[in-house]
């Protein structure tokens, strides 16, 4: 009697469960295992949408498409319409990524810190202290350059060397900071995704949404999200000379006296350049009539290599003081050591080739060049040696700029980043000025147009300022480093501490510097306020409205 009642209802029940599982497998999305629906935030869709594009790449056998999150997305997932929403809220589950809001200003503005509360009024355009300006990225970009006084949101892939980020609360919003979250002014996503033992029993998330989840988890995809890409250190100096009395106070205090305040500092890049004002050994005739003669020891060559200095401009006035025997003893000392250099030779085609490094994947090209040889100055009507290479002729690379766009483009094609050093200008002044009939500002700009990154400075002895020009550095003279002048302008200088990555220059970082004894150290207190502001001063003219800019 009870029998066929109960094979009913057990009848009844798989019906029920077949029906219901039925039920389950046509709620999902077709080709659920290829493809899927990813919803997300508007505010993390353009990280998204970054990423997507690098797992494409590396995925090519899924599509995925993103669409912003409607306010029921739970809902939506409920039903299968979805496969994956990425949505605020770092108190419901483990945080998937941060989206990030940097504030930028102008890369030598006096401003370094705000505090989290005052930076969420920037963002929406108030601020309390009625001293900065809230302007779009548009705008910036469309002018090449930051105004004083002015700040613009950013995301932190569009970070660049004249965008300076400001700290918040203290926080540096480098990539570390950024993606754990440290950096206060961010937004915290996680991921949510269809619930129920039905979902997890039957295996019914898409293989694609997964695939799409654990890329964005993967170190690979977190780079994607952040726009972030594989930077390196590097850090300019300005004229290195150890010869005369430097060269006496490292018989005296021994090889590591030019560098011991700053060889930490230095050891903190990756990529290390300089002008080495003074050719370096024993050979060699001093050319007659020149008056003044540097060349500095041949264990010179080791003070650079153990003070951390990767690469050398050649390119300058004194390079060939004990002729073209001495100049060839320099160039074989810094290969003995491991030292890069270019701007010089044994002739013009290897003057004129560039040092060419690889640094973790970044691959920077540097190129050097003197006004000196292009004058063709020479000393002595006896011996009329100048300092320009020729066929078969040791000497210099010209400032000219046929040969350096021609050469800029050639190193373009070899590597990420081209920097151009220039010897040039007048001695002991703070502002660039003609010289030989060279526009400086003119050729340094014509020099970025040609495809140059960046063009540093030499040979004034006197910091000058520095200019971004269609959103690259010039910085036209970086002073004195290493050097035996004492007049005061003279022991003024600063270092450019630069983030390169293959896309360029990513940020700017200038430290003042004081040279006290012939050795340069990291200036401080009022010291370092009054050199900062001299920069400023002196950097201000550069920009390309300085009528308004002066009356801010």
């Amino acid at each position: 009697m009870f029998r066929p009642r109960l094979a009913a209802l057990l009848l009844v029940l798989v019906c029920f469960g077949l029906g219901t599982v039925t039920y389950f497998f046509s709620m999902a999305p077709s080709a659920a295992s290829q493809s899927a629906l990813v919803l997300a935030d508007s505010s993390f869709l353009l990280q998204l949408h970054r990423a997507l594009l690098v797992f494409t790449h590396y995925h090519p056998q899924y599509e995925i498409a993103l669409a912003e999150a409607p306010s029921d997305y739970q809902g939506v997932l409920r039903r299968g319409e979805a496969h994956l929403a990425i949505v605020q809220g770092a108190e419901d589950g483990p945080v998937l990524f941060y989206s990030p809001v940097l504030l930028a200003v102008a890369p030598l503005d006096t401003r370094e810190n705000v505090t989290l509360a005052r930076a969420r009024q920037l963002v929406q355009g108030y601020d309390p202290m009625g001293e900065l300006q809230l302007v779009s990225l548009d705008s910036v970009q469309s002018r090449g350059f930051m105004k004083p006084g002015e700040v613009t949101p950013i995301d932190y892939g569009q970070r660049a060397a004249w965008l300076r980020a400001l700290m918040v609360d203290g926080a540096v919003p480098d990539y570390e900071n950024v993606r754990s979250g440290r950096y206060p002014l961010t937004t915290p996503a996680v991921a949510k995704r269809p619930q129920g033992w039905l979902w997890r029993y039957f295996k019914k998330e898409s293989e694609a949404a997964r695939a799409f989840l654990d890329f964005l988890e993967s170190p690979r995809g977190q780079e994607a999200l952040y726009g972030h890409e594989p930077e390196i250190v590097f850090i300019a100096l300005g004229d290195v000379m150890l010869a005369r009395h430097v060269a006496t106070k490292m018989k005296e205090h021994g090889l590591d006296y030019p560098f011991a305040r700053v060889k930490d500092l230095l050891a903190s890049g990756d990529l290390v350049f300089a002008n080495l004002e003074s050719p370096l050994g024993v050979k060699g005739t001093p050319i007659p009539n020149k008056l003044i003669w540097f060349r500095g020891p041949p264990e010179g060559a080791s003070v650079l290599r153990n003070a951390g200095v990767h690469v050398v401009s050649l390119a300058n006035n004194h390079i060939l003081d004990y002729d073209s025997e001495n100049l060839i003893e320099t160039l074989e000392l810094l290969d003995q050591h491991e030292i890069a250099w270019t701007g010089a030779g044994r002739d013009l085609q290897e003057a004129r080739r560039p040092a060419i490094l690889k640094i973790d994947g970044v691959t920077v090209a540097f190129l050097a060049y003197t006004e000196f040889a292009s004058a063709n100055l020479f000393w002595s009507y006896q011996y009329p040696r100048t300092f320009l290479a020729g066929p078969g002729v040791p000497g210099c690379a010209p400032m000219d700029l046929s040969m350096v766009t021609e050469d800029v483009a050639r190193a373009r094609n070899q590597a990420d980043v081209v920097v151009v050093s220039y010897h040039w200008g007048q001695e002991y002044v703070n502002h660039p000025q003609s010289f030989m009939g060279q526009d400086l500002q003119e050729v340094a700009r014509r020099t970025i147009d040609a495809g140059a990154d960046m063009v540093l400075g030499h040979h004034p002895h006197a910091i000058q300022g520095i200019e971004i020009y269609r959103g690259s550095i010039i910085a036209y003279s970086l002073g004195n480093f290493v050097m035996d002048q004492t007049r005061p302008v003279t022991t003024e200088s600063m270092m450019l501490r630069i983030g390169l990555s293959k896309s360029g220059a990513r940020s700017l970082q200038v430290l003042p510097v004081r040279i006290s004894e012939h050795r340069p150290a990291l200036a401080t207190g009022d010291d370092a306020k009054y050199i900062m502001d001299k920069i400023r001063a002196i950097s201000l003219p550069l920009y390309p409205q300085p009528a308004e800019l002066q009356h801010r």
